[in-house]
């Protein structure tokens, strides 16, 4: 029992030495500063004896890069109400502006509430709006829609944005819906 303990006793010792040998090495070796960073924590000045320096990436975000994250606004139909058979315009905007070479597209979404109480898609109307650089929204991509809805009831639209940047990435946003009902 007595060389069981004096031999544990003897790893023990022997274990921290080299764990504080590898402490002591790491921490008294020079370590590579950051951009902007002069020294290292505690310390003061900008040592170039012992410390390297790494350097700035020269990574270049592309111009396309900040669409990435493009939104694009639920549709709005002017009026909270139509007649049934009135052809209306369906509206709104992307943001921010997209490039005039990106090629995006907005595919409306057309759902109507069901007398169960769940919202169908309507098949019948699934319109492709124009993308223009005018519009209501200065400053943003508008996109508008002319639609014709003849059925009674309670709807609601949604826009999906599809683009391509300019690496050729495909890329689509939805939006939030807007209802809007048609009567007689």
């Amino acid at each position: 029992m007595r060389n069981s303990l004096g031999r544990k006793t003897v790893i023990a010792t022997a274990a921290a030495v080299v764990a504080l040998a590898v402490f002591a090495g790491t921490a008294l070796a020079a370590p590579v500063l950051q951009p902007g960073v002069t020294s290292a924590p505690g310390m003061s000045g900008r040592c170039t004896k012992c410390h390297t320096y790494a350097t700035k990436s020269s990574t270049t975000k592309s111009s396309t890069a900040k669409y990435r994250t493009a939104s694009v606004s639920h549709p709005y139909t002017g009026k909270a109400s139509y007649k049934t058979g009135s052809t209306f315009t369906v509206f709104g905007f992307v943001t921010p502006k997209l490039p005039s070479s990106t090629n995006a597209k907005i595919t409306l979404r057309f759902e109507k509430l069901n007398k169960s109480g769940k919202w169908s898609v309507v098949t019948t109307l699934t319109p492709t709006a124009t993308v223009t650089s005018t519009g209501a929204f200065k400053k943003k991509t508008n996109y508008k829609a002319s639609v014709t809805v003849d059925g009674v009831g309670q709807y609601r639209v949604r826009a999906k944005l599809a683009w391509r940047d300019s690496k050729g990435t495909s890329h689509t946003k939805t939006s939030t819906y807007h209802r809007f009902a048609i009567s007689k």
